[in-house]
């Protein structure tokens, strides 16, 4: 079952866990694992929406604080909020995410002069009291056609990299990966996008550092692996520029070896200084390159 995160802001806790309950057992019905994290300000909220990219929806409340401090609510909350996700966007490269501002005044003074405002940013209006129901049915709705969530339900075995219980990768390479997979077939900017699948390759063999898996000595004072010697030693080769170094344990399936050598050369090539043209087949056989690292690479870290 496809996991489903969304973002909820709202004061009243009372509500916000009637929420959780109703989306998680329409959830059920559609075939999606539900998990909605809420805050009573705009400030924690946002800070979390930015800081992590599993989220495929947002609920904001009309009312409600916007700094932890705040004592009293007021529709200042609902502009603010508004402003923020148009800025969050910008910043994470996010185009849109899904949202509904669900609220108690729906006839009000104010939310009739931003409702424009939330339809023109692709958000919808409901009332809290009458519209419950629909509005979670509508998040569901948009988030099963948003580009995102298409990705990850195909390529579901290596998203789950990312999940919470074996988050093994920053929330960076999750949206560094949903964006290698949106430009398999696009042909405009095919060398920089090479760059992303090797950033990805050196986060994983930073984790794996990290895990034991590979010696510090393999890494530059930076922090950077040194690929090529990284390489030998998963192998299992000895004569590299680093006596003394043995794998106890080298890789025995030979074409995730293939795999990680191959993503090492081409991207090494094409980022660098590089005339010759590049298609989208070398592209695409990289990026498959990398998904079975990724399997190969959860595999590892999953062992005790």
């Amino acid at each position: 079952m496809q996991i489903i995160d969304i973002l909820l802001i709202d004061d009243e806790k009372d509500y916000c866990r009637e929420v959780k309950n109703q989306l998680r057992s329409i959830g059920i019905d559609e075939g999606y694992d539900v998990i909605v994290r809420d805050f009573q300000n705009l400030e924690d909220g946002f800070a979390e929406l930015d800081k992590d990219s599993k989220y495929k929806a947002i609920i904001l409340d009309a009312k409600a604080f916007i700094t932890p401090e705040q004592e009293t609510i007021n529709f200042d909350f609902i502009v603010e909020a508004l402003s923020r996700l148009e800025e969050s966007n910008r910043k994470t490269g996010r185009l849109h995410i899904p949202f509904a501002v669900n609220t108690g005044y729906s006839d009000g003074e104010v939310i009739k002069a931003v409702k424009t405002r939330i339809e023109n940013q692709k958000g919808k209006l409901f009332d809290k009291s009458k519209q419950a129901e629909e509005m979670l049915r509508y998040l569901l709705k948009e988030i099963a056609n948003a580009e995102n969530t298409k990705i990850e339900k195909r390529y579901a075995d290596v998203f789950e990299i990312f999940q919470d219980e074996n988050r093994y990768l920053d929330s960076s390479c999750r949206t560094d990966l949903l964006f290698i997979l949106k430009k398999l077939d696009d042909e405009s900017d095919i060398k920089n996008n090479f760059t992303q699948l090797r950033k990805i390759l050196e986060e994983i063999y930073k984790k794996l550092r990290i895990k034991g898996e590979i010696p510090d000595a393999l890494f530059h004072t930076d922090g950077r692996p040194n690929f090529e010697n990284v390489y030998y030693y998963l192998e299992g080769y000895t004569r590299y520029p680093n006596p003394g170094l043995t794998n106890p344990n080298p890789v025995r399936e030979k074409h995730f070896l293939s795999c990680i050598d191959y993503l090492k050369n081409i991207t090494s090539i094409i980022t660098h200084a590089y005339s010759h043209n590049v298609t989208i087949y070398a592209y695409k056989s990289a990026v498959f390159a990398l998904l079975e690292i990724l399997l190969w690479f959860r595999k590892l870290m999953e062992k005790p």
